[in-house]
């Protein structure tokens, strides 16, 4: 059961990499300042921490699962609360790299963050 905690680990990892690489991508972002920026940060933040949460699962630790569940579902809840009112929230826009990709768009969830999620919860539950 340990080499689902690493399966795990490999799909955070994945996902939180996805938006790092979406925000790297978008340094234009930082020039423009302003509720992009904020934006920037809040993507930046999220994605470090399933990249985190992938590396301590990797590593076979179960913290990393629950703070790859946290970063999967930070993800889902400022893309939902975005969806609901962008004009009160436009700093909670999730860049979607999968879905742009893909060409095809799920509305108010991002496919990164079901893989953070995803990849916490295997995490979390594989046994020791």
């Amino acid at each position: 059961m340990i080499t689902v905690r690493v399966i795990g680990g490999i799909i955070a990892l994945v996902g939180g990499f996805l938006v790092v690489l979406a925000c790297l991508l978008d340094t234009v972002a930082i020039l423009i300042g302003g509720n992009t920026l904020v934006a920037w940060i809040v993507n930046v933040i999220i994605g470090l921490w399933a990249v985190i949460g992938g590396i301590l699962g990797i590593r076979k630790t179960r913290t990393g699962g629950g703070i790859a569940l946290i970063a999967g579902l930070a993800a889902l809840l400022c893309q939902a609360l975005y969806y609901l009112n962008p004009s009160n929230a436009p700093y909670l826009y999730q860049y979607m790299p999968l879905e742009m990709w893909l060409v095809f768009a799920i509305p108010y969830i991002t496919l990164e963050g079901i893989i953070m999620a995803l990849g916490g919860i295997i995490i979390l539950a594989s046994k020791k």
